[in-house]
């Protein structure tokens, strides 16, 4: 076998493969209101708190509310403020998003499962 097929093989066997996701750079998503991408890496129940409207949702609802926050608000420049990691083994990030009606901080946590990383709780405030 040649290192192009071993190589290749190792490719196919990433866990995007498996699970048919491609993850998604999140900042440069917020940035150009990208819901779909956003909503990509949601967890199968992911708390979503828009304007403190708080609820659970799975990709497809998380997609439609991220869209009508973004057809209201639309995005011109986000920047991460803060990123780490969590007692409770979840990366999370903070940012700014800066809309042409408004400026919102946004914060999310993210859980690896199974090599791929999702979004467990995304909240949207207003500064």
């Amino acid at each position: 076998m040649s290192r192009y097929s071993i190589l290749m093989f190792f490719l196919l066997l990433t866990p995007s493969y498996f699970t048919g996701q491609n993850q998604v750079n999140l900042p440069d998503a917020f940035k150009n209101g990208n819901a779909e991408g956003i909503s990509q890496n949601f967890d199968r129940n992911t708390d979503l708190v828009i304007l403190d409207d708080d609820k659970i949702v799975n990709k497809k609802q998380g997609k439609n509310l991220l869209e009508k926050f973004f057809k209201s608000h639309e995005p011109v420049s986000f920047k991460v403020l803060h990123s780490g990691e969590s007692g409770s083994s979840m990366r999370y990030t903070i940012g700014i998003l800066e809309t042409k009606h408004g400026t919102f901080r946004i914060s999310y946590y993210i859980r690896e499962t199974n090599g791929v990383q999702l979004i467990q709780q995304l909240t949207i405030d207003e500064e």
